[in-house]
């Protein structure tokens, strides 16, 4: 059960048994004359009705088929224990600890923020207290990167300066797993 948690799924993808159990959302959201896909939220364009007058999002089709007469199942993210999760040591420099900051002050006000700095600067490390922040108080943190190389680096650097945090998850072609950037449409409100 543990691997459904968090995640958007569709009918063909549980037996009976479990959507008898998930929570039901419906897979459209009508908005005026437009539908919302409440998955990827792309507005369903006019030339994907299909011929029963229902639409489908050919956005995340890849994720499976959901059409605006199904419902698409969600079994919520559990909460995590409260831990002490970051062992790293090293120290920011005053403008690191500046960006930390208000990272920080993001985290708090759950606001969306961007850091943009050049290769080196130490964006990893300036992240780690927010990450800790989230962590320490039973949530879950997604770090999502377009590159399976970036991945495996930052899995490598977060599991050596963070204790018991890291479950990176989806494919199985390496000794753990790690998740495409598109694959977080089916994670439903859990980061």
């Amino acid at each position: 059960m543990e691997n459904y948690l968090g995640r958007l799924w569709t009918k063909a993808q549980l037996s009976e048994q479990l959507r008898k159990i998930a929570i039901n959302l419906p897979s459209f959201i009508k908005k005026g004359s437009d539908y919302i896909c409440t998955r990827c939220s792309s507005s369903v364009a006019k030339n994907c009705q299909l011929p029963t007058g229902n639409y489908y999002c050919r956005e995340c089709i890849v994720f499976g088929r959901v059409t605006s007469n199904e419902n698409l199942y969600y079994f919520p993210q559990k909460t995590f224990s409260k831990t002490n999760s970051l062992k790293w040591k090293g120290g920011l420099t005053p403008y690191q600890n500046e960006v930390s900051e208000e990272l920080l002050k993001g985290i708090s006000s759950k606001e969306n923020l961007l850091v943009h700095a050049v290769t080196g600067a130490g964006k990893t490390e300036m992240i780690y207290h927010s990450i800790a922040k989230v962590i320490d108080t039973g949530g879950s943190v997604c770090i999502a990167s377009p590159r399976i190389d970036v991945c495996l680096e930052l899995h490598k650097r977060l599991s050596n300066d963070f204790i018991n945090a890291w479950r990176i998850s989806f494919l199985s072609e390496i000794p753990f797993n790690y998740c495409h950037n598109t694959s977080i449409v089916k994670i439903l409100s859990c980061f």
